[in-house]
């Protein structure tokens, strides 16, 4: 019997929830590039940026690896062609968008509004950019405006790139090897860490930064529940998804969060209480029937855009209230948000909606048009 794709309720509002909190850890972000008063640095403005991007990295994993084990179980193998297909067109189109408006269109009107920071005109940036590894940026140009948000993504398809694979390979014990790879890229971190003394170079230094900043172990967390899902294990869905051990988790993490944050075990920590949140939401009816609505459901579907968008707004946004002369915080959090939403319904209507049509289209099946037409 072949299994089925599953939907699981109270993701998408979840999907939305965390885009949206982003924007104002980046308003924060703004306004202090813009010379602005500010709290950015604030422990709070800090995890409203950081935790968001950690849950993503988790509900990816989760889902990703649930939809392969899936068409493993069904036919054996994973249709990779496709695979990449449907990542590269839900991905692609609006990422080189932005990324272009972030290049060519945001230098034209920076120095008005934020002249002290440097031009992203350097080979490195658009290097990082057009190889998709964007997550570069983050310890060479960490100051991309319209575009710092990207560096996540580019972790997400380069985690897409390989997880496939590894995926086949390990087919027969996908268990042990999920809980494998999540011990290695930790202990390799913390092997990392240790070795980063004071007087290191400078290079050593990046690498440490970029691999941190590399944080597959959350994927892989996300993974292991998948994995759980799908083996329908009613007994590890109760512990995984009981409030009291996540509360529990959240207590013992909070309590011990500077020394996790010394051994570099933050992420994981963080991957484990995600996925904890994942199972109670997935589980529980109550929750079902607070999320499940028709306006939550669709701004899940268009929370890529409200992430890829929502830098250059506030960009945009604080430009326009500097030319006319107003200096007020609360005008750019009443505008951006709102704003963020109507281009990110926008851009999912006339850009994502029309493009994603295409998605179940087999790429095996083009490469016979492709002959018949390359003969003409």
């Amino acid at each position: 019997m072949k299994a089925k794709r599953k939907y699981f309720s109270g993701l998408n509002a979840l999907r939305f929830l965390a885009a949206f909190l982003v924007i104002f850890n980046h308003i924060e972000q703004y306004q202090f590039w813009a010379g602005w008063s500010n709290i950015w640095g604030h422990s709070v403005i800090n995890q409203l940026g950081h935790l968001p991007v950690s849950f993503f990295f988790v509900l990816s994993g989760f889902l990703i690896t649930y939809l392969l084990l899936t068409e493993i179980d069904n036919s054996g193998s994973i249709d990779l062609s496709h695979f990449y297909w449907k990542r590269f067109i839900r991905i692609w189109p609006v990422y080189l968008l932005v990324a272009l408006v972030a290049l060519f269109i945001v230098p034209e009107f920076q120095d008005a509004s934020f002249g002290s920071l440097p031009s992203p005109n350097r080979p490195v940036v658009y290097f990082s950019i057009f190889s998709f590894m964007p997550n570069i940026l983050r310890i060479s140009f960490p100051t991309l405006i319209g575009g710092n948000q990207l560096w996540s993504v580019g972790v997400e398809e380069q985690f897409y790139l390989f997880w496939p694979l590894l995926l086949m390979l390990f087919r027969r014990r996908i268990l042990v090897f999920l809980i494998g790879f999540a011990f290695c890229k930790i202990l390799i971190q913390i092997t990392l860490i240790a070795m980063e003394v004071p007087d290191a170079a400078l290079w050593f230094k990046q690498l440490v930064q970029l691999y941190v900043l590399f944080p597959v172990e959350q994927m892989a967390i996300g993974g292991i529940g998948a994995w759980i899902w799908f083996k329908e294990s009613e007994h590890c869905k109760r512990v995984i998804a009981n409030p009291f051990l996540l509360l529990f988790t959240v207590l013992v993490v909070y309590s011990l969060f500077d020394k996790l944050e010394t051994l570099g075990l933050i992420s994981l920590t963080q991957g484990i209480i995600f996925m904890q949140f994942i199972a109670l939401v997935i589980t529980s009816k109550k929750v079902h029937r607070l999320l499940d609505n028709r306006l939550l459901s669709y701004l899940g579907e268009i929370s890529y855009g409200i992430y890829m968008w929502h830098t250059l707004i506030i960009f945009f946004v604080i430009s326009i209230l500097k030319a006319i002369g107003v200096d007020s915080h609360w005008s750019l959090y009443m505008i951006t948000p709102v704003l963020t939403l109507v281009v990110a319904h926008v851009s999912y209507q006339l850009l994502e909606k029309p493009i994603l049509a295409f998605r179940n289209v087999k790429i095996n099946n083009l490469i016979p048009l492709r002959k018949k037409y390359a003969s003409l």
